[in-house]
């Protein structure tokens, strides 16, 4: 397995999921 590289710079145009983010998608995908 590959090592996952750290990005230097953010990459534009995307959003970092931290545990409150996930919870929140977690829920709305429960619901569908």
């Amino acid at each position: 397995m590959k090592q996952q590289l750290e990005s230097p710079q953010p990459i534009p145009d995307t959003i970092v999921f931290d545990l409150r983010e996930s919870h929140k998608g977690y829920r709305i995908n429960k619901m569908c």
